[in-house]
């Protein structure tokens, strides 16, 4: 089953645009992230490569109003509030579950390792040949250097992994797949932001995720 929310999500940020922009090359990004990504492609596309000049980087009218209009689940685990996509970061940052499971992280020293709704999305394992604890851009190198002729359906495990991910979706060609939809997670420098926005929208535990996973790395998905 497709993802409902996938024509509203930003490729780079994974997640739903935040002051939708276009670019002259008609590719769709939040401001924010395109800006920080021209940065470090050196004024080109972060999807294609083509030259970007910001100045004809234009907002996004139409998507816009489509946020406005168009409804969707909270994301936090056993929320079942509907709004519309325009305000549901708002809603979930002041979600009662998400506020919840925030105190009972913070009210326990271990809770990051065992809290199971906290879910690695730093490590991920080959679904074509079980490879482990590879990051977004050791995952896409691997696929690059083992399996770039591969064409084989398997469920993307960095998708897998995002508050909107659905984990039965099955992408008919995984490695094609990767190469499109995260090619800005692993294609040089532009790893860190990606990395540097999962972090800053992960649902709850932030704090606590990142000072974990700097003592231990977590077993692969």
């Amino acid at each position: 089953m497709a993802d409902p929310l996938e024509e509203f999500t930003c490729p780079i940020c994974q997640d739903i645009f935040r002051d939708p922009v276009t670019t002259p090359c008609s590719h769709e990004f939040c401001r924010e992230c395109v800006t920080r990504g021209l940065a470090e492609t050196h004024g080109n596309c972060p999807m294609c490569r083509v030259a970007c000049p910001v100045a004809r980087i234009q907002s996004n009218r139409a998507r816009v109003k489509q946020l406005q209009t168009t409804t969707g689940q909270c994301r936090n685990p056993g929320c079942t509030t509907r709004v519309a996509l325009a305000t549901l970061a708002q809603h979930e940052a002041a979600c009662p579950r998400r506020v919840r499971a925030a105190e009972a992280v913070a009210n326990s020293h271990i809770a990051v390792s065992a809290d199971p709704s906290i879910v690695n999305r730093s490590t991920f394992r080959c679904p074509l040949c079980n490879a482990a604890d590879l990051t977004c851009k050791q995952l896409g190198e691997h696929l690059e250097r083992t399996h770039k002729t591969v064409k084989k359906s398997s469920v993307c495990p960095v998708c897998a992994a995002m508050p909107w991910g659905d984990k039965s979706y099955v992408s008919k060609d995984f490695v094609g797949h990767f190469k499109l939809r995260h090619k800005c997670c692993f294609e040089g420098g532009y790893s860190k932001i990606h990395a540097g926005l999962l972090r800053k929208q992960t649902c709850f535990g932030v704090i606590e995720v990142e000072s974990w996973q700097n003592k231990k790395t977590p077993n692969a998905l």
